[in-house]
């Protein structure tokens, strides 16, 4: 049976001379059943140890994955809805132009979109890949994506700026 580590010095007999253990022997007040039972390392299958982490597929660059993760966090919007908001040109479905713009940053470049699709048309599953890469490829089914964007932001954008330019105008004929 495998214990578990303790850091600690033992005390050489010779110490023992003087001192309050000197008159006890180990039989007299140790447990070591219950030692054993209290401090025994517990043993791990193997086959936990797979279940807890299964394996992914990385096909994006480890720090870009990272940044998409990130991005993903900050929409409001769920990311499988994304795409079809996108799709759709729907603008209530983002917060502002920031989140178009968070969107924008996670679209792949060319050589992203060639390793995404080569790993689609191998037929191997999604659920191997990470939430990430799963967005980009969402991203990536939508046709245009760039430029719905765009028109998105624009839309965005412009009704900011009609905003401030009411705002100055009325301040200013008051």
């Amino acid at each position: 049976m495998k214990m578990k580590s303790f850091f600690w010095d033992k005390v050489p007999d010779a110490r023992l001379a003087g001192s309050v253990w000197q008159g006890f022997s180990a039989a007299d007040w140790v447990d070591f059943d219950q030692i054993e039972e209290l401090f025994q390392q517990a043993v791990r299958n193997k086959t936990e140890r797979s279940a807890v982490a299964p394996k992914q597929t990385n096909l994006l660059d480890l720090k870009k994955c990272t940044a998409i993760g990130i991005r993903m966090a900050r929409l409001k919007v769920p990311w499988p809805d994304v795409g079809a908001a996108i799709l759709a040109l729907d603008p209530k479905a983002f917060a502002g132009a920031d989140d178009i713009m968070t969107v924008q940053q996670c679209l792949p470049s060319e050589d992203e979109k060639g390793v995404l699709q080569g790993y689609l048309s191998s037929g191997k599953p999604l659920d191997k890949l990470s939430e990430a890469e799963q967005f980009v490829i969402s991203l990536m089914r939508v046709p245009r994506a760039s430029q719905r964007l765009r028109a998105m932001s624009l839309k965005f954008s412009v009704a900011e700026k009609v905003a401030e330019a009411t705002a100055v105008f009325s301040v200013s004929e008051i």
